[in-house]
């Protein structure tokens, strides 16, 4: 007799404890399930984000075709630029009058330390990237021969990462 109670405590306490595992998991299945339809709620909410992939050239350099101001400039991606910098010649064909310039922000390169002017460019874009108002800095004539897409675009990024042969730009 004792047998058959201990038996009939040991398969009430085994129901109870799969009755609770069973209501755990359907709790968890419908957390998920709120979860999953919150997600998808915010990802239609949510702009699409734009990407841009720019590949590397045959030297591993990263070289964009952006529009700066409206106008195309071939820029070379510069993680190490803190800010954007136009050659004097691109600032001048997307519209920055040279004569209005004044190079006294003093910049450190791999040729040495210089001055360059400070800016503020209406519109960078890259792919389908865009950003408005950027902070950029202007060479002096002959000390720049490409344009660089430096942290004041690329840093202001949701992300930027190195894959392979390309470096993809996430707005």
């Amino acid at each position: 007799m004792t047998r058959l109670v201990v038996t009939f405590a040991a398969v009430a306490l085994a129901l109870s404890v799969g009755a609770m595992i069973m209501d755990q998991k359907s709790a968890g299945d419908r957390t998920a399930a709120r979860s999953a339809t919150a997600e998808k709620a915010q990802r239609e909410r949510a702009p699409a984000a734009r990407v841009t992939a720019i590949s590397a050239d045959r030297n591993g350099h990263f070289s964009a075709a952006a529009l700066v101001n409206g106008v195309h400039v071939e820029m070379l991606a510069d993680t190490g630029a803190s800010l954007v910098v136009l050659s004097e010649a691109d600032a001048q064909r997307t519209g920055i009058d040279p004569n209005r310039l004044t190079y006294d922000v003093p910049v450190k390169t791999a040729n040495g330390t210089s001055s360059a002017a400070h800016t503020v460019l209406d519109e960078v874009r890259v792919g389908g990237i865009s950003l408005r108002n950027v902070e950029a800095l202007i060479a002096p004539p002959g000390a720049l021969e490409t344009s660089l897409l430096g942290m004041s675009f690329i840093g202001a990024l949701t992300r930027f990462e190195l894959r392979g042969d390309q470096l993809v730009l996430v707005q």
